[in-house]
């Protein structure tokens, strides 16, 4: 890769920047407030489809029935009841499934037996999505407004990690579209 002269690199930041503000859609991601989450009980691979409808469109994950298979063997998640997966667990896969591209999964089930001490997993995902969509919303530029502190040092350590989560995820998109331009 040569170096580029000036004249070049200004034609293509701008472009960079362009061509990546028109494909941040992740601005739209939204997650599902706790109760529009499934509450009938899904069958494995009706979870997995859920799971990926609803991050694939804004991430690039692929989950599979094996990932959930060993979400659930390494004690992450409570077992299906009678094969079927309710509410609470889909709301903790949507928490592992994320935070799994930042921070190792025993790291991650410390986090999850701290936040079973504190909260209700209802408590904790809300808490969780929104200081993520606002992390997000924060780091891609939509928002100015500044972050809250956390109240205790398990929420503290929960916002590092989606901050890293989406500032992963910022990254990847930017060197994405520099490829993209680069051709």
């Amino acid at each position: 890769m040569g170096k580029k002269s000036e004249q070049e690199k200004m034609k293509t930041q701008p472009e960079l920047s362009a061509g990546a503000e028109a494909r941040i859609e992740i601005l739209d991601f939204h997650f599902p407030a706790y109760n529009e989450i499934p509450d009938v009980g899904l069958y494995l691979k009706q979870v997995v489809r859920y799971l990926n409808d609803t991050l694939n469109p804004y991430f690039d994950i692929a989950i599979t029935d094996t990932m959930i298979s060993n979400y659930v063997k390494l004690h992450l998640v409570p077992g299906a009841v009678k094969k079927l997966y309710y509410r609470d667990h889909i709301a903790l896969f949507l928490f592992i499934i994320l935070s799994k591209s930042m921070v190792s999964l025993d790291h991650i089930q410390t986090l999850l037996k701290l936040q079973q001490e504190q909260y209700e997993t209802k408590d904790a995902y809300i808490r969780f999505v929104t200081a993520f969509e606002k992390i997000l919303r924060n780091i891609y530029g939509a928002e100015k407004e500044p972050l809250s502190e956390p109240e205790d040092s398990y929420q503290k350590l929960v916002k590092n990690v989606i901050i890293g989560i989406v500032q992963k995820y910022y990254i990847e998109t930017c060197f994405r579209e520099l490829d993209r331009i680069d051709g």
